[in-house]
């Protein structure tokens, strides 16, 4: 209720109360005025009321405002972690590129630093490795011509010593030898088979 029609109104009383005291009505005036005093208090008591009210609505807007505020920070702050993980992602990426970029260079550089031959200098290679080759066949088909020599020679040796232990005697007289001879060492027996193994030929 408005203040200025309590204000009018409560003039009107007031007259009113002023007239009944002229006319000598006490016990109304005493009603009426504990009825009055009740009333301002209630209306007191409302103003209050509106002016918490008013309070309360004007701090509702605000922490409603403040509630929009911290909305729109959280969404910009998930926004912001989620390019963060995009480029975290993109950066990881690339990351992994790089590594794989420099295994190749270092295996390419390694590949570089190998020796290469040009085709001319295989031919010449393989030409050469013929040659010798054919030359180291023609050296053991020379050996093997020149062994039955050998042979027959280390097998007269052999029978000359055989000789000379038989016929060996203390006093100059011939004794016979009796049960088997001592085996010669295979130096002596397959002398060949020793020397090839330092002829020229394994050496090329």
């Amino acid at each position: 209720m408005p203040k200025k029609f309590l204000d009018t109104e409560s003039s009107s009383l007031v007259l009113y109360v002023q007239a009944t005291i002229s006319k000598g009505v006490c016990q109304p005036y005493f009603h009426f005025t504990r009825f009055l005093a009740r009333r301002f208090q209630l209306q007191n008591s409302i103003e209050k009321l509106i002016r918490q009210n008013e309070e309360l609505l004007r701090k509702n807007t605000s922490l409603q405002k403040q509630g929009r505020m911290i909305v729109e920070e959280k969404m910009e702050i998930i926004r912001r972690l989620e390019r963060t993980e995009e480029a975290n992602i993109q950066l990881r990426r690339m990351l992994s590129d790089t590594d794989r970029a420099c295994k190749d260079l270092q295996q390419a550089s390694q590949v570089d630093d190998e020796p290469r031959f040009t085709l001319a200098e295989l031919r010449e290679v393989l030409q050469e490795k013929n040659v010798l080759k054919g030359r180291v066949m023609e050296l053991e088909e020379e050996l093997e011509n020149l062994r039955p020599g050998r042979k027959e020679r280390e097998r007269d040796d052999l029978l000359r010593y055989v000789d000379t232990l038989c016929s060996r005697t203390d006093d100059g007289e011939e004794m016979l030898v009796y049960g088997p001879l001592p085996r010669e060492p295979d130096e002596k027996l397959y002398p060949w088979k020793y020397e090839r193994k330092d002829s020229g030929v394994r050496k090329l």
